[in-house]
């Protein structure tokens, strides 16, 4: 009877394991027990103990507590990418030591594939087996890691091997079988490593994989992703891309991995300043990771200056651009790169900026602008469980968009911009939703059904500011949206003057503007251009209103951002009825609500200008006289 009793537990001790197994592998989260390896010199935030990390609703969770990864990019300092061939576990051991004693808990490393899989249809076990070595002394400096799959591009340099030249490593199926069989023998490696924050499929891989369709590129994710779950169930899975695949050869919407990654640099954006100091410049992560975020959770996967230096204008700019992007909802911050390379063999011979950006020098010291990325460090850390609270202003990012190249994320981008010169953090989304105060739709070229969505969430009472005008958008549906019909077009338009604030503005263009004019008397015409072309129109529309911009805003000349430019934009918000919960005195100061589940409140601004700026702030019945000084960052607490 007894026996019988036994056996009736152990099987419902059994079905209970299997349940909470397949609860915990739904949601997108990975724990192994490793308790001996890492309960030792355990801190708040990093690898101790029986660790579940996880993505709840969009943001990294260790045990159910809020968590920030912050760290960098590595590779050994004396082998650069040739760590696998020259492999010493004693380097890795004592950089991940002194990343932790800096205060940081997160790494990026990499695979060089052609180490790793000598054949297609065979996977290097010695290096798997560095690899699980490297895992086990990270764990034992508290260091989370995200392992990259297919290096591939690296530095300016393509390591593929011998036998992938020349293939189209998406398109072709027996190629991904190839790369499916590595995903799952280094998924299966680290299926005990309790320490792995995420597994990044490849770097940036549509720079030298560009060739391909929306759909390849999703079979290509999908079937990688479940190579790696399949042996590593739960797995959270990143996509290690950057802004411009993802905006052009690799599509985010075909990639659909649980993360979304953004590398972020001063001229590989769709945001290019003049100078490093200037107001733009700053800006740039914020609208990276929040146009990553629009597609789903997010993190600043890579990122630095590209050009070696050491000066407290480098500092001043990573501190207000990582500012930007945690304002932005950035879920984690991995800076290129930890060390400055002692290792003079390629690609770092033929590159020599490559070999010079380091947190670190090549003796180990910080330089004189780490200090700053130690300050955001302490920020993401210290607010780790305050999230974002959206501003009501919300970007439109139509269908048409992947298709629209440099033109659609300069559109975007421009408005991104100019809505944070004047205090506002924007959302950017694909879902026009009824709780949205204003929508602001930068790049216009829709569909019938979504001119009808924006059409229903106006007469609901929404807001919306168009801000340039496709003349293919001009129909029968576009006249019930804005209650404006097209009677002309002008082609072939050198430049567009347009006086505002007290200033004037010239924008170039080189295509077709629609001519468009009122209908009835609910629409009016509120500026013209010199050319007697109607720029600004506004129309009631049910609850709701319009407001459009006809010209090309976003092809502002040297204009660009100066106070006349930013003025035109606070002109067109005034129209559109949007009123701020924060008012901040001057330009150029982004501003941005965080809220923890407590409902405890906090107000940050950024100040994105190279200067000191003294402001006043209103904001929830509250004001402050504020100093911000140069590039930099004041968190404000409300009542």
């Amino acid at each position: 009877m007894n026996k019988r009793i036994n056996k009736i537990k152990g099987l419902t001790i059994l079905i209970l394991s299997i349940i909470m197994l397949g609860s915990l592998q739904k949601a997108q989260a990975f724990s192994v027990s490793k308790t001996s390896k890492l309960n030792e010199g355990s801190t708040q935030n990093q690898p101790s103990g029986r660790e579940i990390i996880a993505l709840k609703n969009g943001r990294f969770t260790i045990n159910g507590k809020p968590f920030i990864p912050i760290g960098f990019n590595y590779w050994p300092s004396s082998t650069g990418v040739r760590c696998w061939e020259h492999f010493n576990i004693h380097e890795w051991e004592q950089d991940f030591k002194s990343i932790h004693k800096h205060g940081y808990n997160a790494v990026r490393m990499f695979l060089l594939w052609q180490d790793f899989q000598p054949g297609p249809q065979s996977v290097n076990q010695k290096d798997l087996n560095r690899l699980k070595e490297v895992c086990d002394a990270a764990a034992r400096n508290h260091i989370w890691l995200v392992p990259t799959l297919f290096q591939g591009w690296m530095s300016g340099t393509n390591f593929v091997p011998k036998w992938a030249a020349g293939k189209n490593y998406i398109r072709n199926p027996q190629m991904r079988k190839a790369m499916a069989l590595l995903a799952g023998d280094v998924a299966k490696t680290l299926r005990n490593e309790e320490n792995i924050l995420a597994i990044d499929l490849a770097n940036e891989i549509d720079v030298i994989q560009p060739n391909v369709r929306p759909s390849d590129v999703s079979t290509w994710t999908h079937q990688m992703s479940e190579a790696i779950k399949k042996e590593r169930p739960g797995t959270i899975v990143t996509n290690g891309s950057a802004i411009r695949g993802a905006s052009q050869t690799w599509p985010f919407s075909a990639e659909q991995v649980d993360l979304y990654s953004m590398h972020s640099y001063p001229f590989w954006n769709p945001i290019i300043p003049h100078r490093m100091t200037d107001f733009d410049a700053t800006v740039a992560f914020g609208f990276n990771s929040a146009y990553s975020r629009s597609y789903g959770p997010t993190i600043e996967e890579e990122f630095g200056f590209a050009f070696g230096g050491d000066s407290k204008m480098m500092g001043r700019y990573l501190r207000a651009n990582v500012a930007s992007a945690f304002l932005s909802g950035a879920n984690g911050f991995l800076y290129w790169c930890w060390s400055d390379f002692k290792t003079t063999k390629e690609p770092y011979q033929s590159i020599p900026s490559e070999s010079s950006l380091g947190y670190v020098n090549g003796n180990g010291k910080p330089k004189v602008w780490s200090h700053y990325y130690d300050q955001v460090k302490d920020l993401v850390t210290k607010y780790a469980a305050y999230r974002p609270v959206t501003s009501g202003v919300t970007i439109y990012r139509p269908k048409s968009y992947d298709a629209g190249g440099k033109k659609a994320d300069k559109a975007l981008s421009t408005a991104f911009v100019s809505l944070v010169a004047n205090g506002i953090t924007p959302d950017i989304s694909s879902q026009i939703t009824n709780n949205i105060k204003l929508l602001v739709v930068p790049y216009t070229k829709l569909t019938i059904d979504e001119i009808n969505t924006l059409n229903r969430y106006v007469e609901n009472g929404g807001h919306l500011l168009i801000t340039n005008v496709n003349l293919h958008d001009c129909s029968q549906y576009w006249e019930k949206l804005t209650d404006t019909r097209i009677t002309e077009v002008v082609q072939d338009v050198d430049h567009i003057d347009l006086s505002v604030a007290n200033g004037n503005i010239q924008m170039k263009y080189g295509s077709e503007i629609p001519v468009l004019k009122p209908i009835s008397d609910q629409a009016k015409t509120i500026a013209e251009s010199n050319g007697q072309i109607p720029m600004i129109l506004e129309n009631q529309n049910g609850k709701g209103k319009v407001v459009q911009f006809v010209g090309p805003i976003e092809n502002a000349g040297s204009e660009k951002y100066n106070r006349t430019y930013i003025a035109l934009w606070h002109k067109l918000l005034q129209l559109s009825d949007f009123e701020s919960p924060i008012q901040i005195s001057e330009p150029y100061v982004q501003a941005g609500l965080l809220k923890d589940k407590q409902g405890d409140r906090k107000l940050m601004l950024i100040n994105h200008l190279n200067k000191q700026k003294d402001v006043t702030v209103r904001a929830y019945g509250q004001h402050w006289k504020v100093m911000l000084g140069a590039q930099n960052y004041e968190i404000l607490t409300l009542k």
